[in-house]
């Protein structure tokens, strides 16, 4: 039965991949993949095992649990678990109606990565607010990674240093490291405040696909004012496998690349779903 819901679930291999590439557009879904299954209540998109971590991604939820432990009883990753948390005083979340859609992206060793778009309304206001952006978590812990986590930050800096919108943004500056890079970069805008460069946004990513030696990382960058929310920036970072730190490895990557275990975004973005969960008033809808 689960050689066949594999079967079932995992989306035909791409004649190539695409190339990295800068995107100031809302991102829209993809026709649905007739391989999505139904069972019960729910449809079934995707379901793979990586690194004795096992993923489920449904119309329901995406979830992550360790593969063939029986005694669990809840996942190490549940994203609608983690959007609808008990909420705190002041989270827009819980203030009239908001709702998160999300894609698997990337499942490569013992991380998760998934596009997310989290959006409402909170009454009086003028407009709606809504942000777009990648996470990768480590299903161990269900904690959020960094690029920095992943990558050296030499390697980092030398991807960065030759992208186009960081070359824009720094005006011929040439800092001397990572560290240094990144507080030049800090508030620094588009002519049209599209996006935004800050120090927390390497903690949005993914892995796209490889090129030889090299992984393609998708790194979102924040939008500038208001009148972008909900938009998706992207720097398309080639990155060497040389330089991993021991997060994900090589052969992570080349399992996830070869579907032998695992996915990344090259495949996933061709299973064409995505998960809602909504909440009213702090309230989960659809229980």
């Amino acid at each position: 039965m689960l050689k066949a819901l594999d079967r079932l679930l995992a989306p035909s291999r791409p004649a190539a991949s695409p190339a990295p590439a800068h995107s100031a557009r809302p991102v829209k879904p993809v026709a649905p993949s007739r391989d999505a299954l139904q069972l019960g209540s729910q449809q079934w998109y995707y379901r793979g095992i990586s690194q004795g971590f096992q993923v489920n991604w449904t119309s329901r939820d995406l979830e992550a649990w360790r593969a063939q432990d029986f005694s669990q009883t809840q996942p190490t990753f549940s994203l609608r678990r983690n959007f609808t948390a008990p909420c705190v005083e002041g989270d827009i979340r819980c203030m009239g109606e908001s709702e998160t859609r999300a894609e698997l992206t990337a499942q490569v060793g013992r991380t998760l990565g998934y596009l997310e778009t989290t959006g409402g309304y909170v009454p009086g206001a003028a407009h709606p607010w809504a942000n777009t952006t990648f996470s990768t978590v480590d299903m161990e812990t269900g904690k959020p990674l960094s690029l920095t986590d992943v990558f050296s930050k030499e390697a980092l800096y030398q991807a960065l240093m030759k992208d186009k919108l960081v070359k824009q943004a720094l005006g011929g500056a040439k800092p001397a490291d990572f560290d240094a890079l990144v507080e030049a970069l800090h508030g620094k805008a588009a002519p049209d405040f599209s996006y935004r460069f800050s120090r927390e946004m390497f903690q949005n990513f993914t892995f796209n696909h490889l090129e030889g030696n090299q992984v393609a990382v998708r790194m979102a960058v924040p939008y500038g004012v208001e009148a972008w929310r909900g938009t998706l920036t992207q720097l398309g970072l080639l990155l060497p496998m040389s330089a991993l730190k021991g997060v994900v490895s090589e052969t992570d990557l080349r399992r996830a690349a070869d579907r032998t275990a695992g996915i990344l975004w090259s495949e996933a973005s061709k299973i064409g779903q995505e998960t809602s969960i909504e909440m009213k008033n702090g309230v989960p809808e659809g229980r």
